[in-house]
C-alpha cells in the first residue's frame, strides 16, 4: 500500500491488520521519487519557433496521406495534448475515406488487451486504418503490447494470435488468430525519446519495441515556450477566439496575456485559450481575475 503524504512518498512493508482497519505493521520505507525529466529551452525566436514545429506538422500530414494510401503502416504521433494532432489527422482520414474508400475508427481512451485483439480483427484488411488517440494503457499491459507487436511486425505476413480462452471472443465469433493487413496510427502525449533515455519501468521496454515497429514523429512541442508560441499561431491563423464571439483586439489581448503568463499557466492548449476567451465573454472588465483563478498552477 502506498500513502500519499505531505512529503516524500511512504510505502509500509507488511500486512494490514483487520480487514477494514488501514493500519499496517511494519517498518515504513522511503520510495525514492522517479527525477523529472530535463527539459532545455532553446533561444529561438518566436518565428523560428513556429517554422520549426510547423514543419514536423507538415511532415506529420504527408505521412498521415501515405497511411491512407497505404505506404505507412504504421506510425507514432508525438506531441502536448491540445494543439491540433487529433483534428489534423482526423480531417485526413475522412479524406481518405470519402476519396478512397478508406475504412478508419478513431478509439479513445482505455482499451483492454482483448478488445484491443477484437478491434484489430475488426480492422483487418488492408483499406483500415485504426486510430489510437490517447490510449497510453495499451504500452503498460503485457498483452496488449504483445497484440500490437504481431501487427507491427515489419514482415510480409502479420499473423495476431490470442491463445487464452476469452467468453467474448466467443460469443463474437472473433477467431483467436487472424491474418492483419491493416495500418495502425497511434496519437500520443508521451514523449517515447525521452522517456527511453530517461526512465527505467517497464513500459520502457515496451516503448523501445513499439518504435522499432512504427515510423515515430515528434512535434517536438515539449517547453513553455513552444506551447505558447504554436498555440499563439494557430488561434491567429484561425481566428479561432474571434469565432468564439471575442473582438480581433480581445483575441490579441488574450494571447499576449498568456505568453506573459506561459509559465504559470495549467492548460497551455488551444482548449485552455479557448478557456480564456470564455473568461473574456463572461466578464468583459475582469477578466483576467477570472482567469488567474481558473488557469494558473498552485504553487505549492
Amino acid at each position: 500500500m502506498t500513502l500519499v503524504l505531505e512529503g516524500p512518498v511512504v510505502k509500509k512493508r507488511g500486512r494490514p491488520v483487520g480487514s477494514k482497519n488501514k493500519t499496517y505493521k511494519g517498518t515504513p520505507v522511503l520510495v525514492k521519487p522517479e527525477p523529472d525529466i530535463p527539459v532545455v529551452e532553446t533561444s529561438e525566436t518566436y518565428e523560428e519557433r513556429v517554422a520549426r514545429i510547423e514543419t514536423r506538422f507538415d511532415v506529420m500530414h504527408k505521412l498521415a496521406h501515405g497511411v491512407v494510401a497505404g505506404n505507412v503502416r504504421a506510425m507514432i504521433i508525438s506531441g502536448a495534448g491540445g494543439v491540433g494532432k487529433s483534428y489534423s489527422l482526423g480531417k485526413i482520414m475522412q479524406m481518405g475515406k470519402e476519396n478512397y474508400e478508406t475504412k478508419y475508427e478513431i478509439v479513445s481512451g482505455m482499451v483492454s488487451p482483448v478488445n484491443l485483439f477484437a478491434k484489430l480483427y475488426e480492422m483487418r484488411d488492408a483499406n483500415s486504418i485504426l486510430v489510437l488517440d490517447d490510449a497510453d494503457g495499451v504500452f503498460e499491459d503485457d498483452s496488449a503490447v504483445a497484440v500490437l507487436k504481431a501487427a507491427l511486425d515489419t514482415s510480409l505476413v502479420r499473423k495476431i494470435s490470442w491463445l487464452t480462452q476469452s467468453k467474448m471472443l466467443k460469443d463474437e465469433g472473433i477467431p483467436n488468430e487472424f491474418f492483419y493487413d491493416g495500418s495502425i496510427i497511434f496519437i500520443s502525449n508521451i514523449d517515447f525519446d525521452r522517456e527511453v533515455a530517461f526512465r527505467q519501468s517497464k513500459r520502457n521496454a515496451h516503448l523501445k519495441a513499439l518504435l522499432t515497429r512504427c515510423i515515430y514523429l515528434d512535434l517536438c512541442l515539449h517547453t513553455p515556450l513552444d506551447l505558447v508560441s504554436w498555440v499563439r499561431h494557430i488561434v491567429v491563423k484561425n481566428n479561432i477566439l474571434i469565432q468564439l464571439g471575442c473582438t480581433p483586439q480581445e483575441q490579441t489581448d488574450v494571447l499576449d496575456w498568456m505568453q506573459e503568463n506561459h509559465k504559470r499557466l495549467r492548460n497551455l492548449s488551444i482548449r485552455g485559450a479557448m478557456d480564456i476567451g470564455r473568461a473574456v465573454l463572461a466578464e468583459k472588465e475582469d477578466w483576467q481575475k477570472l482567469a488567474r483563478i481558473t488557469q494558473f498552477k498552485q504553487e505549492y
